[in-house]
């Protein structure tokens, strides 16, 4: 088990010993007719695995004959079952979801001698359970990030602002506003809430923001695109919900903006991991309601600042105003019952309709 922080290079320190793997077992092993699985690689998103796979990929490009699929989510399983049919795949990178569907919920299907990995920038409950599940008792355990460090690069700056809550989308405009004053070529990734991506990415559309949206209700070839333009260009801003949280490597991020509070403080974490990459800057700003402080306990022991609450204009709330009006009322709707089912799942919160505010 290994813990490093975000953009480390966790999926090297992995890639390059089961690639040395699939080699030594395929020089020690009689050529079989169907072709063998030596490795299997499960993340947590789609994204995250076509990431994956593009890096085995570029560091198997010297390496004829070893063959690496994906499974995901968002395909045709029978496309999936013809590749894996027709060409050798020795690494396979899937998504639980897709994985058990086709492995067709049988249990016992992983040899009992082999080697487990895994690597996590931060350590929750969820993953010190799956440890326990997956590992050996007997595990190792490296951590390069030390009992005394922090999970986050120190040269992203952390700031904490607190609004009311009927206030945040204007906030969240105008601090997109002030950003792309200052950096020209501002990558800004904003998250919320999966219900809320759509009207926040609408609203902020006919307020004339470059932006996008991607989020799990998504189709994959949507979520693909996105991921890809978002990877690939600059003066940009990105709507997501935390299908973007994990492990993704987004170059040159400005700015993360988490609209709300967090699930715990290991999704603060890993969304913030978003930038700073490679020791480069990267800024970070938590827009919480007045109901939701109590969640700066959890970070105390980070270097956060309290962010001044940006003035709005007049002229500014009535475009939103008018922009909010023209979004029709089905989406509005559905972001308020889903902002509703998150905070009552929030066990500090537990927020009904009747004291929604």
């Amino acid at each position: 088990m290994v813990k490093a922080k975000t953009g480390k290079g966790k999926s090297a320190a992995y890639l390059l010993p089961a690639i040395e793997a699939v080699l030594k077992a395929r020089s020690s092993i009689a050529k079989q007719r169907v072709s063998p699985i030596y490795v299997l690689i499960i993340c947590p998103t789609r994204e995250l695995a076509s990431q994956i796979a593009a890096e085995a990929n570029a560091m198997l490009k010297y390496h004829d004959g070893i063959g690496m699929q994906t499974l995901v989510g968002g395909t045709r399983i029978k496309d999936d079952q013809r590749c894996l049919e027709s060409d050798p795949c020795q690494i396979l990178v899937a998504t639980p979801g897709r994985l058990l569907d086709h492995i067709e919920n049988k249990s016992d299907c992983l040899p009992r001698q082999r080697q487990s990995l895994l690597f996590t920038a931060t350590i929750s409950k969820e993953v010190h359970r799956i440890s326990q599940l997956v590992l050996k008792r007997e595990r190792d355990f490296i951590n390069t990030v030390g009992v005394s460090c922090m999970d986050i690069p120190a040269k992203i700056k952390q700031s904490f602002l607190v609004s009311p809550h009927e206030l945040h989308f204007q906030v969240v405009h105008n601090l997109l506003k002030e950003h792309i004053l200052k950096a020209p070529d501002y990558k800004v990734i904003v998250f919320c809430t999966t219900g809320m991506v759509t009207l926040m990415y609408l609203l902020l559309r006919e307020m004339k923001i470059n932006v996008r949206e991607m989020h799990s209700r998504k189709p994959q070839l949507h979520r693909t695109r996105v991921s890809d333009e978002f990877q690939e260009l600059k003066s940009l801003v990105l709507v997501a919900s935390d299908v973007s949280a994990h492990g993704m490597n987004y170059p040159d991020v400005t700015l993360v903006i988490q609209v709300g509070v967090p699930y715990d403080r290991e999704q603060y974490i890993h969304r913030l991991g978003r930038t700073g990459h490679e020791g480069k800057d990267g800024e970070g700003i938590l827009l919480l309601a007045p109901w939701e402080e109590y969640f700066l306990d959890e970070l105390k022991d980070l270097p956060l600042d309290k962010f001044p609450l940006p003035k709005m204009d007049s002229e500014t709330k009535l475009k939103m105003e008018e922009s909010m009006s023209k979004i029709d009322s089905s989406v509005k709707e559905e972001a308020y019952y889903a902002w509703l089912g998150y905070y009552n799942s929030i066990r500090e919160i537990g927020r009904d309709k009747t004291h929604a505010c």
